[in-house]
């Protein structure tokens, strides 16, 4: 469909004559103004921000609720044109400090801040007393999402900063990889004032993860953010170690499940990543029971003999309180496998 005529738009916009044509003309209006091409015709065509002010004086409180909606929506724009930002918060001064309308509409005027420009929403959270609805807090993060992104690191490297939470601030990270992998950076090498929240695995790398590998996304990329949050888990031992276990939906069933797919040499770089997290299962103040190791066998995947047996040997190899090798075939390393079953039998699944 042809694009309609900028001055059409316009004059649609200004007759008194047909209310349906108005109230037609606003969304395609409105739809101009998220592409740059057309922003700075088609609002200087209805006469700027002085223009729109005089235009909504005239409207009815539905047309009136109808535009604020639809210039509010423009925060959700994939682009964000600096020009469109200061031309909105133009608008919204000239709606609030010089209104043209005699009616008490100024409540649904606040739609349309959240797709102004960073200096006038910092100025009216300082000056008004406001709350924010739901759908004015989903324009707030997807228009400013960089002020979100900076002051969730602000609280993730303070030293003030006390139960912080991923899950409040789980919008920053959906299918935001760029900023996911920034902050695992940060943690893998920032030295002092480091926050762990307690949902991290939970609430940022496992959700991460599995994005990664439904979505159309190569290996190394992959293997990349499953390297950083290995690294990062190392690093913050004492913080993140409680977080790795063997049971189904966790870090080191995901790396296993990946493990027992893969070719070649990515086999054995997988096995390491295996054996990495297998080491950083936290003590226990008794040891897994061969029950327990053996349910971190149990892989959705069909599996051969061969790769459960070498599945259970990183178990043995890597586990603190066992770190033991099975092709051990001195007495020692044969008593030490007599006193694992002395108590309970092998489970059939080993075999």
């Amino acid at each position: 469909m042809a694009r309609k005529d900028i001055a059409q738009i316009a004059k649609d916009l200004r007759q008194k004559d047909s209310a349906s044509d108005r109230s037609a003309a606003m969304p395609i209006f409105a739809k101009a103004l998220w592409h740059k091409d057309r922003f700075q015709s088609t609002w200087d065509a209805v006469g700027g921000a002085a223009g729109i002010a005089c235009l909504m004086a005239e409207f009815s409180v539905r047309d009136v609720r109808l535009l604020r909606r639809r210039l509010g929506n423009t925060a959700y724009a994939r682009n964000a044109y600096p020009e469109r930002r200061e031309s909105l918060g133009k608008l919204v001064r000239v709606l609030y400090d010089d209104p043209q309308d005699d009616r008490t509409l100024t409540a649904f005027y606040q739609d349309i801040v959240p797709a102004c420009n960073l200096e006038m929403l910092q100025e009216w959270e300082q000056t008004r007393n406001i709350e924010w609805n739901g759908p004015q807090l989903c324009r707030l993060w997807r228009c400013h999402r960089d002020r979100h992104e900076q002051d969730f690191l602000r609280e993730l490297f303070s030293s003030d900063t006390s139960k912080l939470e991923f899950k409040a601030h789980r919008r920053l990270f959906g299918k935001n990889l760029q900023f996911c992998g920034m902050v695992l950076s940060m943690l893998n090498t920032k030295e002092e004032h480091v926050q762990i929240p307690s949902d991290f695995t939970a609430m940022c790398v496992m959700p991460l993860l599995r994005r990664l590998l439904r979505g159309r996304y190569d290996r190394e990329t992959r293997d990349d953010f499953l390297d950083r949050t290995i690294q990062c888990i190392q690093r913050h031992e004492g913080a993140l170690a409680s977080e790795i276990h063997i049971q189904p939906g966790g870090l080191l069933q995901y790396t296993i499940q990946l493990w027992v797919g893969a070719q070649g040499n990515r086999n054995e770089k997988m096995e390491a990543r295996v054996a990495k997290l297998l080491a950083l299962l936290p003590t226990r103040k008794h040891l897994f029971g061969l029950d327990d190791i053996c349910s971190g066998i149990d892989v959705p995947w069909k599996t051969t003999p061969e790769a459960r047996y070498d599945l259970l040997r990183l178990f043995f190899r890597h586990v603190k309180g066992y770190e033991m090798s099975l092709e051990d075939n001195s007495a020692p390393g044969l008593s030490k496998l007599r006193d694992l079953a002395k108590n309970i039998m092998w489970p059939t699944k080993v075999f």
